[in-house]
């Protein structure tokens, strides 16, 4: 129902019914939902803003979610001879590469330009099936490196991925402005606490370094 400008949501138990309470919503989206036994109740209370809250405790809030802010205008460079993947963001530029055991991460806050997908030898963009081809509203950018041993995708929502010659998964790098993050499938998660949750797995570092290495010796 909406009380002057504002929706909001009002809650009742039945058979009585027993009011449990009202919750304000946000009026562009208007979106709640019941948990399956009717305990929980979640809401948009402004357009960035996910609540949780007890039916039975209403309107106390139990849990926050706000929006996540994304980066979809990354810039990406990557040069696959010596492998250096350097991602871009406004003011903020990570440098990837590998070294003679474990990869290496660099943040600079003023970055030189980074070149565009084309018009450099390091590498092209192809036009091509995109290998995650079931999202194409999601993945922006595809590049094949030079000695075409790197397919590099860039996404919404701010991530990186690197695949090899295949089309196979082997890395996924994230940013978020100063910080950074990446996983692969066959050692965890390495970067920032606040990306993945925790502190980074022990053999992160070398796990990346390993599958990029393979796939350069490999192309």
């Amino acid at each position: 129902m909406t009380k002057g400008k504002q929706p909001e949501l009002r809650l009742f138990r039945g058979p009585d019914p027993t009011a449990l309470g009202v919750v304000p919503l946000d009026d562009r989206s208007k979106l709640f939902t019941l948990s399956p036994d009717g305990q929980k109740l979640a809401w948009m209370r402004d357009r960035r803003e996910l609540v949780v809250a007890e039916t039975s405790r209403l309107p106390h809030v139990l849990a926050t979610a706000r929006h996540a802010g994304l980066h979809n205008q990354l810039e990406i460079d990557c040069d696959a001879f010596q492998f250096q993947l350097r991602i871009g963001i406004g003011q903020f530029q990570h440098h990837f590469g590998v070294g003679s055991s474990d990869s290496f991460h660099i943040l600079n806050f003023k970055p030189d330009p980074i070149k565009k997908m084309t018009g450099n030898s390091g590498h092209r963009t192809v036009n091509r099936k995109l290998p995650a081809g079931y999202d194409r509203n999601r993945f922006t950018v595809i590049g094949v490196t030079n000695g075409d041993a790197f397919r590099v995708i860039g996404d919404r929502h701010g991530q990186v991925i690197l695949l090899n010659r295949l089309d196979e998964l082997l890395v996924v790098f994230l940013i978020r402005r100063e910080k950074a993050a990446a996983w692969t499938p066959e050692g965890g998660f390495w970067g920032d606490p606040e990306l993945i949750g925790g502190p980074s797995s022990p053999t992160s570092a070398g796990a990346i370094a390993t599958v990029i290495r393979a796939a350069m010796e490999a192309s």
